[in-house]
């Protein structure tokens, strides 16, 4: 029941962090190569990353895909960092749960969790986010 309540009313319900597409934008302009990778079903993330964020240049936008693991198994983000054409040690994965963190190191990635989203600095810290981070800006930061 509240799968097909969700299915009809999170393209409405749903909306970014403030900041997000600011910080978006700017890591965008330094050519810094972005992409999306979340366990909503792959259409929802499409339909909410092309509503919200249709301007940003990703390189891929994944959601929970058929045949394909999730997070925090590290398949689509090594996917992501084949198509990015880097190494997964050259990549920043952000996120805000210990699956983020987990995915990261899983795919052997820099991590950094964000106190914005649905966890506190407590999980995050507990399995080893290398960063953690408050505000969007400070991601700023640590990409220079």
């Amino acid at each position: 029941m509240l799968f097909k309540i969700y299915s009809k009313k999170y393209i409405n319900k749903t909306r970014p962090y403030d900041g997000i597409e600011g910080l978006l934008n700017l890591l965008a302009e330094k050519n810094i190569k972005l992409a999306v990778n979340s366990n909503k079903k792959d259409q929802y993330t499409k339909n909410l990353i092309y509503k919200f964020f249709d301007g940003i240049p990703f390189i891929d936008v994944y959601g929970e895909r058929e045949n394909i693991q999730i997070k925090p198994d590290p398949t689509t983000a090594l996917e992501i960092a084949e198509n990015m054409n880097l190494k997964p040690e050259e990549i920043l994965f952000i996120g805000d749960s210990k699956t983020d963190v987990l995915t990261a190191k899983n795919a052997h990635m820099e991590s950094v969790g964000v106190l914005w989203g649905f966890r506190d600095r407590e999980e995050l810290s507990k399995y080893g986010a290398k960063y953690i981070v408050s505000d969007w800006k400070e991601i700023l930061d640590i990409v220079r």
